[in-house]
Parts: C-alpha cells; sequence; structure tokens
C-alpha cells in the first residue's frame, strides 16, 4: 500500500501568510491612493468648475502620492526597515 507524505512546495515555505493587519494595510492604501487620483484626475478636467478646484487638485494630488508610497510600501514590506528585530 502506497501512502502520500505531504510535500510542501518551496512557493509556500518562502511566502508566509499575510497578517490581517497587513492585508488591511494594504487594502486601505490601495483604496485611498486609487481615490484620491480620482479625485485629482476629475478637478484637473476643464469642463469642472467650482470655487476651490485648484487647491483641491493640488492637495488631492499631493495626498495621492503619499499613499501611492504608503501603498507601496506595504506591498513591499518596508516597515520591516523600522522595526528593532529584523527576522
Amino acid at each position: 500500500m502506497i501512502s502520500q507524505v505531504g510535500i510542501s512546495s518551496p512557493e509556500k515555505q518562502n511566502y508566509p501568510r499575510k497578517s490581517k493587519a497587513r492585508y488591511l494595510n494594504i487594502k486601505y492604501s490601495g483604496y485611498a491612493a486609487l481615490t484620491l487620483g480620482s479625485v485629482c484626475g476629475i478637478t484637473g478636467l476643464r469642463k469642472v468648475r467650482f470655487p476651490y478646484k485648484m487647491k483641491v487638485h493640488k492637495y488631492s494630488a499631493y495626498l495621492a502620492g503619499i499613499s501611492s508610497f504608503w501603498h507601496l510600501g506595504a506591498i513591499k514590506q518596508w516597515d520591516k526597515i523600522f522595526s528593532k528585530n529584523n527576522d
């Protein structure tokens, strides 16, 4: 009789499961970047007119850039650079 032995693939060993906090960090930063980038794009259109259009456009562009770097850092796990115990 042949019995199957659990074979673990090397891919699963190198990539442990994401923690819930890390997953939520990636999720929320991605939605923030997408939303703020859309606001910036919409306010950049010529036909859109309201009193503080340029201020909204400028600040949404800054915040979109910041949230994009936050999203990239969450994906690439740049928080390990700043943690004390580097595993």
